[in-house]
């Protein structure tokens, strides 16, 4: 079944995809708050990380669309550089 969509609608999903997925990935630090005390994130924390999650996902989902060649080697170097600035962030106090 293919799906056809407007060029609004694509638009829309391209920008709510990372939305979607920053939104999943902070229940994770919000259920482990819930059963262990280890994890103690405030506000703050989940909006800087949610917002960073957010701006490497739609820099990613653009890129896929404007770099249809070399998507593998665009899309590993963001990969890249999110996971290491996420280090950065997460182990410096």
């Amino acid at each position: 079944m293919k799906y056809k969509y407007t060029a609004t609608q694509l638009r829309t999903i391209n920008y709510m995809r990372p939305a979607l997925v920053a939104l999943i990935v902070l229940l994770i630090p919000l259920v482990a708050m819930q059963f262990s005390e280890d994890v103690n994130w405030g506000p703050g924390d989940f909006i800087g990380i949610g917002v960073f999650i957010y701006v490497f996902g739609l820099i990613f989902v653009l890129s896929m669309v404007k770099v249809p060649k070399h998507r593998k080697l665009v899309g590993g170097l963001i990969l890249l550089v999110f996971f290491t600035l996420y280090v950065l962030m997460v182990t410096t106090d």
